[in-house]
């Protein structure tokens, strides 16, 4: 209640309100009837404003979570199978069941993916392959002469033949076929493990091939190979001089043994920058172009008979490839243009062509 001048005369006086009455007597004003804010009505005001903040923000988080929930059903639902698919296909490979094409299925990464496992199961699956076919071949390049000696010696034994001369080099023939097939295949074990050790320096690689010539010069001789060696002013390689002799000697040993008489061996080189290459090339026959490209796979022979008649493995060719590799180079094979092989690799002339 307040008086004509708007002064508290009765009630709580606290912080008013714009709104008030007047009180009227005789037509004149001898006071005013106003309100006031009252604080337990402010407190109730501001609960029930902070009850339904808080039951919107519940709802709010309810519905947000069940969407994510939903989200995350529906995504892992979609992921889940291809996610399976992968998991059984690598089970697959590794109970060693390569032979399958997995498709993978939406997204581009799961494309990559099964790619790669279709990709990773086909290489096992020729790996397998290709170590089946190596033990296959070993066991039948050692079982040839370990037969030989075997009959040789039994025919000794029983006296049908003489323990003489001939007996004795018939014998070291064979145990030399076999130590060099042994020590072949351990230059391949070494380079597959990467244990093939190389001892680089600069070497007269044009020297080494003369050399190796001049060694075999009865044997070309025989075969009434004509030699033409052109490696004027080949500059010093940077490489292993003992595995370079290796190679050397394995290609022209190709050549010997397979190179029909009356024919014709060239060695010749050109420059390729801080490299030079270097091309080995004999008479017919020739390869046929469907084995050119197997000729450094290891124990491959374009006639097998042929080679075993020659006391070949088929591995020389395999190592020259490995020693190659192990000097950073590159090794090929190709038709001659003198109707035979021709052999072809670099070698780097500085110790930085080795990076």
């Amino acid at each position: 209640m307040l008086d004509k001048n708007r002064k508290p005369i009765a009630g709580a006086v606290n912080a008013l309100l714009g709104a008030s009455k007047a009180i009227e007597y005789n037509g004149e004003v001898i006071g005013y009837l106003a309100l006031s804010r009252s604080p337990r009505a402010a407190r109730l005001i501001d609960r029930n404003f902070s009850k339904q903040q808080q039951a919107g923000t519940i709802l709010a988080a309810i519905v947000i979570l069940f969407g994510a929930l939903l989200s995350a059903f529906l995504i892992s639902r979609s992921l889940g199978r291809p996610i399976n698919n992968l998991v059984e296909q690598v089970q697959k490979l590794s109970d060693g069941q390569y032979n399958f094409s997995f498709v993978g299925e939406q997204s581009d990464e799961f494309m990559s993916l099964s790619r790669n496992l279709n990709r990773l199961g086909e290489t096992l699956r020729e790996n397998r392959q290709n170590r089946q076919q190596w033990i296959s071949d070993i066991s039948h390049e050692l079982r040839t002469p370990v037969a030989v000696l075997q009959a040789e010696i039994e025919c000794i034994e029983d006296g049908h033949k003489a323990m003489d001369m001939d007996s004795l080099l018939s014998l070291k023939s064979e145990v030399n076929r076999l130590s060099h097939l042994i020590h072949d295949l351990h230059q391949l074990t070494q380079a597959d493990s990467g244990e093939m050790s190389f001892d680089f320096s600069l070497c007269d690689l044009a020297g080494e091939i003369e050399k190796a010539v001049a060694a075999n010069s009865d044997r070309f001789t025989e075969k009434e190979l004509s030699v033409r060696i052109d490696l004027d002013q080949l500059p010093l390689v940077y490489g292993d001089l003992y595995r370079l002799r290796q190679v050397v000697n394995n290609l022209i040993e190709n050549t010997l043994r397979y190179t029909d008489a009356n024919g014709e061996f060239r060695v010749s080189w050109r420059e390729l920058g801080d490299r030079v290459e270097l091309l080995f090339e004999d008479s017919s026959p020739t390869v046929p172009d469907s084995s050119i490209p197997k000729l450094f796979e290891r124990l491959y022979r374009v006639d097998p008979s042929r080679n075993r008649a020659t006391g070949a493995s088929g591995l020389g060719l395999s190592i020259c490839h490995a020693i190659i590799e192990g000097h950073k180079g590159d090794i090929s094979a190709e038709k001659s243009n003198l109707g035979g092989l021709a052999v072809r690799f670099s070698l780097p002339c500085t110790e930085q062509g080795l990076t």
